[in-house]
């Protein structure tokens, strides 16, 4: 299974959760403008009533307080969109170095370090990739880099040259480098819903 494959079905997967739970936000912060219009109408006819400034003050107040409520609904809904994307794609990282597709993504991770980092001679991996690393470096032709099995994580590598410069390729960095872009997600499946004043 190729990266691209497992980090489309990742997305696939948050897509459809943000989707859900979008839908859940616009409703309830729907209801909450509903009821402040409502509100706010029944104190403006008691003030069209009664030309009471207080009461015009009043339902300026409540659409005002209702503008607030919800905006923080949109961002308490935009960070839990956000937070079930991510984690629900950690998840499925974590379980990722039993499927199928894993030798083929440690594959393309090592050369992806290997070609930032070509004067690396040193490969740190959990100790459950160091078989999997050595034969992949065997089957390359590569001799001259030793694998240490030093990381604890979810899969992938870390690339080490002797000057102490490296290159981290690990499944968690690669998450925390899509977090910023699953935040964005989260921000356009619930967009701003304002309402103007009836």
């Amino acid at each position: 299974m190729a990266l691209s494959d497992i980090l489309g079905a990742i997305r696939d997967e948050s897509e459809r959760e943000i989707a859900a739970i979008a839908g859940d936000a616009a409703g309830r912060v729907s209801e909450v403008l509903e009821r402040a219009r409502r509100e706010a109408a029944t104190i403006e006819d008691q003030e069209t009533h009664a030309r009471d400034q207080a009461g015009r003050n009043a339902a300026d107040r409540i659409v005002n307080q209702a503008r607030l409520d919800a905006d923080r609904l949109l961002r308490e809904a935009r960070e839990d969109v956000f937070r079930r994307a991510h984690d629900a794609a950690a998840t499925r990282l974590a379980a990722i170095r039993s499927e199928p597709g894993y030798e083929e993504l440690v594959g393309r991770l090592m050369a992806e370090s290997r070609a930032v980092l070509p004067a690396g001679g040193v490969v740190k991996v959990d100790p459950r990739d160091v078989e999997l690393v050595s034969n992949l470096l065997r089957h390359s032709g590569i001799t001259a880099m030793t694998v240490e099995p030093v990381l604890e994580n979810w899969g992938g590598l870390e690339v080490w040259a002797e000057d102490g410069r490296r290159v981290t390729n690990t499944l968690e960095t690669r998450m925390e480098k899509a977090a910023p872009h699953l935040r964005s997600l989260a921000g356009d499946v619930i967009p701003e819903l304002r309402s103007t004043p009836s």
